[in-house]
């Protein structure tokens, strides 16, 4: 399997922890210094115990899911776009649209994720 089938199958494996909300086999494919942006409140979460916190605080208020739909090599990142529904508690649907995310790597583990627009259609 080439580097970027690899990551791929990595990256399919954690989005399905995410939505599981097993945060613990999220982290097993993140670099210890991973940086992910913080949307809740505009920052950036640096570290395992920094992103535990801010997902943990995250899924307190908000049913957020994604969902995969395409995944683009582009240099040295994977771009995934994906299917992102954010519910209420209550399972009230508050928006359901796509976004880019991009996903840098130091070695095979993310290292740091930026949202971007999605490509494509």
């Amino acid at each position: 399997m080439d580097p970027f089938e690899t990551r791929v199958e990595m990256l399919k494996a954690t989005y399905d922890a995410w939505n599981r909300r097993d945060i613990d086999a999220v982290l097993e494919h993140f670099d210890d210094d991973v940086k992910w942006p913080n949307q809740m409140e505009m920052t950036t979460a640096r570290g395992h115990r920094a992103l535990r916190a801010y997902w943990e605080k995250q899924f307190r208020v908000i049913d957020p899911s994604v969902e995969p739909v395409r995944f683009t090599e582009l240099g040295d990142h994977v771009v995934v776009d994906v299917r992102q529904i954010v519910r209420d508690l209550d399972g009230l649907v508050l928006s359901d649209t796509r976004v880019g995310q991009s996903f840098a790597f130091r070695g095979v583990k993310v290292h740091s994720m930026q949202v971007r627009s999605p490509i494509g259609g």
